[in-house]
């Protein structure tokens, strides 16, 4: 079984991580001679494989998008944001496909006659940040769906589902406060929103509690099998009847990963209680993570199968190694400690992907999920008994209160739990890291097995640990003083680096989204990276493009200073926004030491009315022995022409997006950069960057680069070298080849005393 699992796993970062491949290889050819005994395990090795890259090539990439829909669709799923709606559509081949929807006019098991305009996934174009793509295959969605035009035409077998889930909605939207019902919604038919609760349980580490889940699915399950008792007598009978329903239950509020594989666990539960009483917990989560991989492989990069998998590990692997040998009796004081190892199982196993992917951790969690647990798993129960009693309004209206009230003690206690000082913040560790983590965990757990592979355990432990710390110190602390330009989207937002201070210029937004640059890009970028920490935040002007971003921001960034250099129109339409940060007006030639010898200078201009926003821009140029890099923010050609000339620049950030109202061949002959670097969003609707501006740049063999095409550009400091997102993820990628390649290597021949010698 361990094989077809590692076969599975194998081909999907085979096809993933093209530049691995060459190194996985190499490895295979020596792990099949070491295992070339075992001819049947290499041969369930290759076959499992194959089937995988096989069904990821039919399945994916081999889908040929029209340029243009229109036909007749199956809505599938319908998720609820802050703004919008979040709609999957089917069609008759069963390709699945996404759109955003403002009006909200059709509902799950819709039939709608759709027509738009299809557009492939993006991958992600800044390091650590939400990955469109892989999301999106994860989802078993294949495309975008843009501008769509819709209509109903009729209803579907999922229409009857839907209904049914409806309707248990519109119960606890009745009988419950708001909170109350978001909190059952949430738990029982998978209906989340948005709002203090979901931030709340996620400030407390309990996030899951709101989504169903194993836990539910479990809860769910022993619900049916004790109400099913009453009717059939038989054990066999009622674990099918039981396993079926929490079949029908699943397609009721719809598949996730971590429920996928609550159900195949509880199916093959049943079966081993029934037929197979020698088959391990393990085995049965290697058979649901096979069963799911099957279905879909890139599960695999799906947060909530990584952390239902880790979670599941910890119990099965972790725990046994810290529960006690003696037996206990088994007293309250033996349930809450039972109750703590658990949890402390599920922390060591699952710690480095939540500090990997949501970069925050409550100090309190532990105790909070051995507190809460049990109160959540009581209010499932009587959220099931709510439904069933709803006709009977007085005795539901009882329960109701009794629920709401809890709830909202529940949120008084949590609003104490979770400030920022039970938060800690962390950056994104490497993966190298990762991997060592759960090498040692895996090196403790099983080092009694080790003599059976003839590896010394301490110099094996001692070769990991030695190459992923170097690889991993040389990958995140190297070259730490650098400029990065990001992409925001439409806007300009660049990140300066020197030493341990970080400076903004500018930090993007985006009108027709508010919120979307400051949550969803800035902020996670500056704490995935260990950024937190911004030691002055400049604004060139009050463009939403250029300061939205810094007024979405929330308190888990510090910036001690945010510097202007002219005051905002007072008839701007973000005048709230802006009047709620404090800004420090200073002149515009104001210089700025930024250490190491580094300086950025700003130009002057007079500031009067007859300037328009985007003129009345701060211009900066970033300096050290020479002029390094030339900031001009928005200006345009009357500014152009008022700059002195001693501007010559390394690397220009191009004016104004590439806009033909800027970027003369006067304004450039006086910088004369080297590369150009235009911040720009992609299929603008300003057609930025303008022809002709690329053309004077072309002209002139000056280097372009666009963060609409390249992602994010990394300026380095050190060398003065430009790499774009894809040249710097491309290096890392042959940095844990060569690592990896180097481990196995002296592993497979046993020459850790090589390491020990020279480290």
């Amino acid at each position: 079984m361990q094989w077809i699992l590692f076969g599975i796993i194998s081909s999907i970062l085979f096809y993933e991580y093209p530049v691995i491949r060459l190194g996985f290889i190499l490895f295979f050819v020596f792990f099949a001679l070491r295992e070339r005994s075992n001819y049947k395990g290499l041969v369930k090795f290759v076959i499992s494989f194959a089937i995988i890259l096989l069904s990821i090539y039919l399945r994916f990439d081999n889908y040929q998008f029209p340029k243009d829909i229109k036909g007749e669709y199956l809505v599938t799923e319908r998720r609820e944001k802050e703004d919008y709606s979040f709609i999957v559509v089917r069609d008759s081949k069963f390709n699945k496909f996404f759109f955003y929807d403002k009006e909200g006019m059709v509902k799950r098991g819709d039939r709608i006659l759709l027509s738009g305009t299809i557009s492939p996934l993006e991958s992600r174009t800044m390091p650590l940040l939400y990955d469109e793509r892989l999301t999106r295959y994860s989802q078993n969605i294949k495309a975008k769906i843009n501008k769509p035009v819709y209509s109903v035409v009729g209803n579907s077998y999922l229409s009857i589902l839907e209904n049914i889930r409806q309707k248990g909605i519109e119960i606890f939207d009745s009988y419950l406060g708001e909170n109350a019902s978001k909190l059952s919604n949430g738990m029982l038919l998978r209906y989340e929103e948005d709002g203090e609760l979901k931030e709340l349980l996620s400030n407390a580490g309990i996030s899951h509690i709101l989504s169903v889940s194993g836990l539910h699915l479990g809860l769910i399950f022993g619900l049916a099998y004790f109400a099913f008792a009453l009717f059939f007598p038989g054990l066999k009978l009622r674990l099918y009847i039981s396993t079926i329903f929490i079949w029908l239950f699943g397609v009721l509020v719809g598949f996730t990963p971590s429920l996928l594989r609550a159900a195949i666990m509880i199916s093959v539960s049943s079966v081993r209680m029934l037929y197979l009483p020698k088959l391990s917990n393990l085995q049965a989560l290697a058979i649901a993570a096979i069963i799911s991989l099957f279905i879909n492989p890139y599960y695999l990069f799906s947060v909530g199968f990584i952390l239902s998998y880790l979670c599941m590990l910890g119990i099965i692997i972790v725990y046994p190694s810290i529960e006690p040998k003696l037996k206990l009796k088994k007293d309250f004081k033996y349930w809450v400690r039972s109750s703590f190892r658990l949890n402390i199982s599920i922390f060591l196993a699952t710690i480095p992907m939540i500090l990997y992917f949501f970069n925050k951790y409550n100090i309190l969690s532990i105790l909070l999920n051995i507190l809460l647990v049990p109160f959540f798993s009581l209010y499932l129960y009587l959220s099931v008994i709510l439904l069933f009693i709803s006709p009977l309004t007085f005795i539901a209206n009882l329960l109701a209160r009794f629920m709401s009230a809890s709830v909202n003690l529940l949120i008084i206690l949590l609003q104490f739990l979770t400030n920022s000082s039970f938060l800690i913040y962390s950056f994104s560790p490497h993966p190298l890291i990762i991997i060592l983590y759960y090498l040692l965990i895996i090196i403790y757990l099983f080092k009694d097995k080790y003599n059976y592979l003839k590896i010394n355990i301490k110099r094996f432990t001692l070769t990991i640990m030695s190459l992923s710390l170097a690889a991993s110190i040389n990958i995140v602390f190297s070259s730490s003083d650098c400029v990065e330009f990001l992409d925001i989207g439409q806007g300009d937002a660049a990140l300066i680096s020197i030493g341990d201070d970080n400076y903004l210029i500018d930090s993007g937004g985006n009108g027709g989204s508010v919120g979307r640059v400051g949550k969803m890009i800035l902020e996670p970028y500056l704490i995935k990276t260990g950024r937190r920490n911004i030691r002055a935040a400049f604004i060139t002007h009050f463009d939403y493009d250029h300061v939205g971003g810094l007024t979405e921001l929330t308190s888990a960034i510090k910036i001690n200073e945010i510097i202007a250099s002219h005051k905002p129109d007072n008839e701007s339409k973000i005048m709230d926004k802006i009047k709620k940060l404090k800004i420090n007006y200073l002149p515009s030639n104001t210089s700025y030491n930024l250490g190491k010898g580094y300086k950025l200078h700003g130009i002057g201009f007079n500031d009067n009315n007859s300037l328009n926003e985007n003129n009345r821009s701060q211009v900066f140029i970033l300096k050290k022995d020479y002029n390094l890099v030339f900031f001009s923010a928005d200006i345009e050609k009357e500014r152009e022409v008022d700059l002195p000339n001693n501007i010559k620049s390394y690397i220009l950030k191009v004016p104004h997006h590439g806009s033909n109202t800027s970027s003369t061949s006067e304004f450039l002959d006086k910088v004369n950069p080297k590369y150009a670097i235009i911040s720009v969003g992609r299929n603008n609707l300003y057609g930025h960057p303008n022809n002709d501006v690329l053309n004077r740049l072309k002209s002139r063999d000056i280097d372009i680069y666009r963060t609409d095409k390249n992602g994010m550009i990394r300026f380095d400091l050190n060398n003065y070298s430009l790499y774009s997102f894809d040249d710097q993820k491309n290096n890392v990628k042959y940095l844990i080849l060569i690592y990896a390649a180097i481990a196995f290597i002296l592993v497979l021949t046993r020459r850790e005393e090589w390491i020990i010698q020279n480290f």
